[in-house]
């Protein structure tokens, strides 16, 4: 009786052994849904719960040259994917919010990631951009948590809005000297980034002691968080601090505004909350919205006369604040119609 228990067991240990080895085996096609347009093939979406997915490059008989938008979009099972050589563009969202999703293999033929691509794919740890991509669109890696380190091939001549927003893991990036097109707030929120270095051949853009820069040094574009100073002065000759361009940099308590800055971007101090004062200078005439969102420790910013326009939120959960504004001043008008306490500077 033993013994036949002992056999069953063992005969069913064998099943489920290959049932595993079954399913990683099985034929891909298993998994995908595709079409044909002009005897090319288009990867459109999948079916059931692929976990190491190796696309094929031909299916019947036709070259592999597309994947879809959101084609695998939150595809939770997905852990590993290899995309054929051949693939030339790989859809907005395609593999957005595939959590599981850790290692990716892209082919030298790819030549632009769309939007959004990786979003949320907060396993990705292992990926390598091939030489002769182009394009890196909008939030492609945004939410990336475990992307640590990822080199932009020198054919890359855009990259996106928010491309690579909250990857909070991202210690280094270099930009090579191809980019000419840089979306707003590339690496916002990026905390673990120690500096952003530039090719010094780059005719876009530039960085001074890991601070991005435009070319002609006159917008500050993002600020690595983990540069790890206090006190930062804003360099004479910038006119414009991005958005989100010191989000999140919690080690900051100072930052100095040169006189020459007119534009204070989205959100680009928020979440500063051991910074206690700011002085925002005359010539500054915008202050964008939820410039100072969740800067709890901020107790006093004075706003001068040149400010015209204040975005909605910008001192959004500053609780501590007070405005030191002058007497009819958009600044007093500001604090008194969002219920903000507020001084008026004695001019005299």
């Amino acid at each position: 009786m033993k013994y036949k228990v002992k056999l069953l067991v063992f005969s069913f240990l064998i099943l489920i052994l290959f049932s595993i080895d079954s399913v990683y085996a099985a034929d891909p096609l298993n998994f995908l849904n595709y079409e044909i347009v002009d005897q090319t093939v288009t990867i459109t979406g999948f079916q059931g719960n692929p976990v190491e997915l190796v696309i094929p490059a031909e299916i019947d008989g036709y070259p592999v040259t597309s994947i879809r938008d959101a084609a695998f979009s939150f595809c939770n099972s997905l852990v590993s994917i290899t995309i054929p050589e051949g693939v030339i563009h790989i859809g907005s969202g395609a593999f957005m919010s595939s959590e599981a999703l850790r290692n990716v293999v892209l082919p030298s033929t790819l030549q632009d990631l769309g939007d959004m691509t990786f979003y949320g794919c907060f396993g990705l740890a292992n990926i390598t951009l091939p030489e002769g991509l182009k394009k890196i669109g909008t939030g492609t890696f945004a939410y990336c948590y475990r992307l640590t380190s990822l080199i932009i091939p020198n054919s890359v001549t855009s990259i996106g809005d928010y491309a690579f927003s909250h990857c909070k893991g991202l210690t280094k990036i270099s930009i090579p000297d191809s980019v000419i097109d840089m979306g707003k707030a590339p690496f916002e929120e990026s905390i673990q980034l120690a500096a952003i270095s530039v090719s010094v051949n780059n005719i876009g853009f530039i960085d001074i002691e890991g601070v991005l820069y435009d070319r002609k040094s006159e917008k500050l574009i993002s600020f690595p968080c983990k540069k790890n100073v206090s006190r930062f002065m804003v360099p004479e000759g910038v006119n414009d601090i991005g958005d989100h361009a010191f989000e999140g940099c919690k080690t900051l308590v100072d930052i100095v505004i040169p006189s020459t800055v007119t534009t204070i971007g989205d959100s680009a101090f928020a979440d500063l909350d051991q910074m206690y004062t700011v002085t925002i200078p005359e010539g500054v005439t915008s202050i964008g919205k939820k410039a100072f969102e969740y800067c709890y420790g901020l107790t006093s910013i004075i706003i001068p006369k040149s400010v015209t326009n204040i975005g909605g939120g910008a001192f959004k959960d500053c609780p501590n604040v007070t405005i030191r504004c002058y007497s009819g001043s958009y600044a007093e008008e500001f604090a008194i119609n969002n219920n903000i306490r507020y001084k008026i500077i004695d001019e005299s």
